[in-house]
């Protein structure tokens, strides 16, 4: 390292020579003058400016390194925030839309409609073509990343196909109901026709199982089976019903011999027993009340028109013996009421007294044979009673009933008004 020498007793340069002598003074060289080492403190250390500057560069370039990775990681959180705003706002509008949609088609189309699962679908956006809501909402985002933008695509198809398959449920149980509607209708008109002709019960049976048929594809195969014993049960039903209402009562109860143990359930099979007793009941009533009517006519001393089948369904019955014994004693009914009414009167008042049933009967009908012709000769009516009681023949016509029938049985009410056909004691006695 070069050392400067002082030069205070030079002054300025060439200071203190002369200007003449200045060419002749020779200087020593710089190998004439002796080295002085520099004393050093031993503490102190000079610095390596090259090396110090070098290392504040690279302090500098990490420093701005650091702050752009803090400006990437606060953008990506940015995005991350963005994307996940976007996509929950697009998951809210899609399930919000789609309820919405689906309510008013359930209500303003009919789901029971072949297209009405397509149409829907497509709406949402997963036919092939895509599209849809789902397409509308992707297609409304901003600034959304592609990777959350494809997330939400896959996530709206799965929300999509979940509530499509709710729109099927629905569009299969309406098909339901109206496939239960119409074989209801149908079994209603078959159930009508086997009432009024249980006779057709085998081929009734038969259309219904083909009917049942027909809406296969639009049931499950429990509901098709259920259908199917429901529609031949009530037909079984009604031919039950059909034979009570005719005094048919056999064949009423020959549907439970096991031809269709597989059809009836316990309780329609309870059902018909109990049917088959209410029209026996029934019956008996209307048995009794025809046998009282057709009584009531022998008592007069006529015959009923309907005597034959009055006969037929009162045998086998309690009212049997007492229209036995009407038919019996009218031929003494008669001769008595062809007697005088004095002669009547003493007749009723010289007969022994009686004990047995059947001759108290006989006495009660003449007595109310007697009093009646007494009654319409003392009105003026003597002929006309006469003629109604068969004491005479007809006298022809006649301005008025002189004496009033009983009700008949064709006035009362039938036994089964379900059943049109006509009973054997419809016709009315005379």
């Amino acid at each position: 390292m070069a050392i400067t020498l002082p030069r205070a007793s030079l002054g300025s340069q060439g200071a203190g020579i002369p200007r003449r002598a200045r060419g002749r003074l020779k200087l020593p060289d710089a190998g004439d003058v002796p080295k002085q080492e520099v004393v050093r403190d031993p503490g102190l250390t000079v610095p390596d400016f090259a090396q110090f500057a070098g290392r504040g560069l690279e302090d500098v370039g990490a420093a701005i390194g650091d702050v752009g990775d803090v400006l990437r990681r606060e953008a990506d959180r940015l995005q991350i925030q963005h994307d996940a705003t976007s996509t929950t706002e697009g998951e809210t509008a899609f399930d919000g839309k789609t309820t919405a949609e689906l309510r008013r088609r359930a209500t303003e189309d009919d789901p029971s409609r072949p297209d009405f699962l397509i149409d829907f679908e497509k709406f949402i956006g997963l036919g092939d073509k895509g599209g849809g809501l789902i397409g509308e909402i992707i297609s409304g985002l901003k600034g959304v990343s592609p990777g959350a933008m494809e997330a939400l695509r896959l996530e709206l198809l799965k929300r999509g196909r979940r509530i499509a398959n709710g729109a099927g449920g629905l569009a299969l149980a309406a098909r339901q109901r109206s496939a239960d509607d119409s074989v209801e209708a149908a079994i209603n008109v078959t159930v009508g026709q086997v009432e009024r002709d249980p006779d057709a019960l085998p081929g009734i049976l038969q259309e219904t199982d083909r009917i049942i048929a027909k809406f296969a594809g639009t049931m499950t195969p429990d509901a098709e089976r259920d259908q199917r014993t429901i529609a031949r049960q009530a037909n079984i039903e009604a031919a039950a019903r059909g034979f009570n209402a005719a005094g048919r009562f056999p064949d009423a109860t020959a549907l439970l011999d096991g031809r269709f143990d597989q059809d009836l359930s316990p309780s329609a099979r309870a059902r018909i027993r109990a049917g088959i007793e209410r029209a026996k009941a029934e019956e008996d009533v209307l048995v009794r009340r025809a046998v009282a009517d057709a009584v009531a006519v022998l008592d007069r001393g006529r015959v009923p028109a309907n005597l034959a089948d009055v006969q037929a369904i009162a045998q086998g019955t309690s009212s049997e013996a007492p229209l036995a014994e009407a038919v019996e004693d009218r031929a003494e009914v008669v001769a008595f009421l062809r007697k005088p009414l004095a002669d009547q009167a003493a007749t009723l008042q010289a007969r022994p007294e009686v004990t047995t049933r059947r001759a108290l009967a006989t006495e009660g009908r003449m007595q109310r044979a007697h009093m009646a012709l007494r009654q319409q000769i003392e009105a003026g009516n003597g002929l006309n009673a006469a003629a109604e009681l068969g004491v005479i023949g007809d006298v022809g016509p006649r301005p008025g009933r002189a004496y009033p029938r009983r009700r008949s049985f064709s006035s009362s009410k039938r036994p089964c008004g379900r059943s049109r056909r006509r009973h054997p004691l419809a016709q009315a006695p005379s």
